[in-house]
């Protein structure tokens, strides 16, 4: 889903597990009503009959994307954790 996003695709996904928080519904992509195939439709539906809705939300999933899991942000985080480590104490 995020390769998807970065590549400015609009992730189409259930409302299940830890989906939220990287889709917002409406903004960067849709939430789909899990078990649902009506809401699959739906949802093309929307996104077909409305080309400038479909560019606006490929627009902000790839920022979401760039912001939160571009190779910068990856090797930051690792840096930081690297660092923590480095400069933890050892238990006795």
């Amino acid at each position: 889903m995020i390769e998807a996003m970065a590549a400015g695709l609009v992730p189409l996904v259930s409302a299940v597990g830890n989906v939220q928080s990287a889709v917002s519904n409406g903004d960067n992509g849709l939430l789909l009503e899990p078990q649902n195939p009506s809401s699959i439709r739906e949802a093309l539906r929307e996104i077909l009959s409305d080309f400038s809705l479909l560019e606006k939300m490929g627009k902000e999933a790839h920022v979401f994307a760039e912001e939160n899991f571009s190779t910068e942000k990856a090797i930051g985080k690792l840096s930081a954790v690297v660092r923590e480590v480095l400069q933890a104490k050892p238990n006795p």
